[in-house]
């Protein structure tokens, strides 16, 4: 089991993600006024309605974009800016793959491992694997917006779990958060959970240690 964002997929950190908003409404932007609208996002971040927002906000689209758009409100942010930086969100040239994914999901498919990407989510991330040519190595995708479920809940393990056809104690689960990734171990299955610091596009994502996996 593979998650998406941060371990196949980039998610750029807030400064690129509303500076690229920014460019989009052709709205000037100051470093300065980058680490204002970053300091008031996390602080909104915290704030009791949307951490609640939060909780849900992959289990449809309809809730995701409502959360979205409330902790931008929350953070002072406008309308105009709200919108362009929403619509960045799971477009495929803003979540570009890691440098290695290909190569090694095509090593784990050419081992006839079976492979399952389960990931919090609000769109349908099949179009964004067939761009980036490894829709051919993924068997199974479990989306959060499609199951009405998302990640810590142990529902969302146990149906990939049942797609792949797999127990527990023969299943990885590769992630990036153990506060979700991690949560499928209260299942049984091994997780390996990605360091931060490996966040670069051009770097290979997938730990070296994974790769030794599959020999």
């Amino acid at each position: 089991m593979f998650d998406w964002m941060l371990t196949l997929a980039d998610y750029p950190d807030e400064r690129e993600h509303l500076r690229r908003a920014h460019r989009l409404i052709s709205r000037p932007v100051t470093d300065g006024d980058l680490d204002r609208l970053v300091a008031d996002l996390r602080t909104a971040a915290e704030l009791p309605d949307v951490k609640r927002a939060a909780a849900e906000e992959d289990c449809s689209s309809e809730l995701h974009r409502s959360a979205a758009m409330l902790h931008c409100w929350r953070a002072g942010i406008d309308e105009k800016l709200a919108e362009a930086m929403y619509g960045l969100l799971g477009h495929p040239s803003f979540h570009p793959i890691y440098a290695g994914v290909e190569d090694t999901l095509g090593a784990i498919h050419a081992a006839g491992i079976k492979v399952a990407v389960i990931s919090d989510i609000h769109v349908d991330l099949r179009d964004h694997a067939r761009l980036a040519g490894i829709d051919g190595f993924i068997d199974h995708w479990i989306l959060s917006f499609e199951h009405v479920v998302q990640k810590p809940d142990p529902r969302i393990f146990r149906i990939a779990l049942e797609a792949l056809g797999t127990e527990p104690e023969t299943t990885l689960m590769v992630g990036d958060r153990a506060s979700h990734d991690g949560a499928a171990s209260d299942l049984g299955i091994d997780c390996l959970i990605l360091p931060a610091r490996d966040r670069r596009v051009d770097r290979t994502r997938l730990s070296p240690a994974f790769s030794m996996l599959l020999y």
